[in-house]
């Protein structure tokens, strides 16, 4: 169950990346669409909230490791998929990434 927390919790960075590409003017999207001061405060809860679940499955420092990695590891991906399809990057990043925080804050509370 904390692989799957973990995975999951990892997987809920992609839900701050849109929220950071909105704020700041791309290539895929153009101009910024929100304030960066909306944005900055989404990403903080968004990565906050995934610290202390992935940090609750694997411990202080297999936590961090695994978010700071799952930055690296998934931001690649969603910036060429956003280059590529914008909009539906958009709406299924969004979606997706906040469902992966939920299911695994579910895990790691049901645990």
């Amino acid at each position: 169950m904390n692989q799957l927390a973990a995975f999951l919790g990892a997987c809920a960075s992609v839900a701050a990346l849109v929220a950071w590409s909105r704020a700041v003017p791309t290539r895929a999207l153009g101009d910024a669409r929100c304030s960066r001061r909306r944005a900055l405060g989404e990403v903080a809860l968004i990565v906050a909230v995934q610290l202390a679940v992935v940090i609750a499955a694997l411990g202080p420092a297999g936590g961090s490791a695994v978010v700071a990695c799952a930055w690296m590891l998934l931001g690649w991906p969603f910036c060429m998929a956003l280059n590529a399809w914008p909009e539906r990057t958009l709406a299924w990043s969004r979606r997706g990434g906040r469902v992966a925080l939920g299911v695994a804050a579910a895990v790691v509370l049901l645990r």
